[in-house]
């Protein structure tokens, strides 16, 4: 079979996979159905493959998966979409081919009254639409009649409220991304079991939410996956992924959530590394 061409991705592939791949890490669940896909595209060479099948758990082998397309795989962007597709991750495909073009459209740079407008200027006036635009993200037609020009103030004053709601909540901090680091990532895993049958998956995913370790996106992920088992291990897959300081901001929303047993032990939990003299 002919390989496609080899090298790292470029320009808008490479940064595509870097703003998606923590959503891909947290999304495929199950690498095997892809790696096989991907190999009869012609991506994978056989030590690709190797490099792939060291690595013992599922999230490893899809961030590994991930890693050597962005690294070696220059030509392979468009039979990853088609790979996603074909293992029916399609949203993980659309948001993949774009990701680009929802970022741009969200970006107003001629827009003045941004959501600093929005929080510090008035909003009782009728005829300023565009700062409903800015906190709704969306164009919205200038009033005509006397009953909507009586409710568009309304209208401002509630987007305004809305969009600053979440930022104002206790302990929030900016979504992070990125591995969490060795140590804690190790008892997350040593305690993983443990954790699936200690957690109640739902108002632990609106508190991580509420505190910007999650966001919108991986909510509805939670969300929409059945049976709470299958939404703690979704919900610790995706905490995994949530930068350095993740682990340190979960202990904080299991103690808020009723969760102190599950605090204690992984604070407790000593990872012991066997020293070789």
């Amino acid at each position: 079979m002919e390989h496609l061409e080899r090298g790292p991705m470029t320009g808008k592939d490479m940064a595509r996979m870097k703003k998606c791949k923590p959503r891909l890490i947290a999304g495929i669940s199950r690498p095997g159905p892809l790696m096989d896909h991907l190999d009869s595209h012609g991506v994978f060479l056989p030590e690709d493959k190797q490099m792939i099948d060291v690595e013992r758990l599922p999230i490893d082998k899809v961030r590994k998966i991930i890693d050597i397309l962005m690294e070696n795989c220059c030509g392979s962007f468009s039979a990853f979409v088609e790979c996603l597709r074909e293992t029916h991750h399609f949203n993980l495909a659309d948001l993949l081919e774009n990701c680009l073009e929802i970022q741009t459209s969200l970006q107003r740079p001629n827009d003045r009254t941004n959501l600093q407008a929005c929080i510090n200027e008035p909003v009782h006036r009728q005829n300023d639409r565009t700062n409903l635009q800015a906190c709704i993200g969306e164009p919205v037609p200038r009033p005509t009649d006397s009953t909507y020009l009586k409710t568009y103030p309304d209208q401002l004053l509630h987007a305004a409220s809305q969009t600053i709601t979440v930022p104002l909540v206790k302990d929030f901090h900016p979504k992070e991304c990125g591995r969490m680091p060795e140590r804690e990532y190790q008892k997350i895993q040593s305690n993983f079991e443990f954790l699936l049958k200690e957690l109640n998956p739902g108002p632990l995913c609106i508190k991580l939410f509420e505190m910007g370790v999650f966001d919108e996106d991986d909510k509805d992920i939670i969300e929409r996956t059945p049976g709470r088992k299958e939404k703690c291990d979704k919900l610790l897959m995706i905490l995994l992924e949530c930068g350095i300081n993740a682990f340190n901001r979960f202990l904080t929303a299991l103690s808020a959530t009723g969760h102190g047993r599950a605090r204690t032990v992984l604070e407790l939990k000593e990872i012991r590394v066997t020293q070789v003299s």
